[in-house]
């Protein structure tokens, strides 16, 4: 499959629920507007169980979504936050 992606948006990949539960997902996927090739899924089976796909089976969804252009800058130091520079379980402590 291939598809003209307007200019601002991308098209980024989501699991299809039923597949996710039964442990087939995909990797991480966008495609940006300038694209013009086939579209390509990469599927994993992270279960024991294999699994078949035939052609014309439903595997990914997709969402199309703008594209925010962000303008950023070199500081020599970041506003404070609450929270700081606390990684992973840091949020939600009291």
């Amino acid at each position: 499959m291939a598809i003209e992606i307007p200019k601002g948006y991308c098209l980024k990949f989501r699991d299809r629920s039923g597949l996710g539960a039964k442990g087939i997902h995909h990797f991480a996927g966008l495609i940006d507007s300038d694209y013009r090739g086939e579209i390509k899924v990469v599927l994993h089976n992270s279960s024991l169980v294999p699994y078949k796909i035939e052609k014309g089976d439903r595997i990914i969804q997709a969402l199309l979504s703008p594209v925010i252009k962000a303008n950023f800058s070199v500081v020599d130091e970041l506003g404070a936050t609450a929270r700081g520079d606390g990684g992973f379980h840091s949020t939600g402590k009291k």
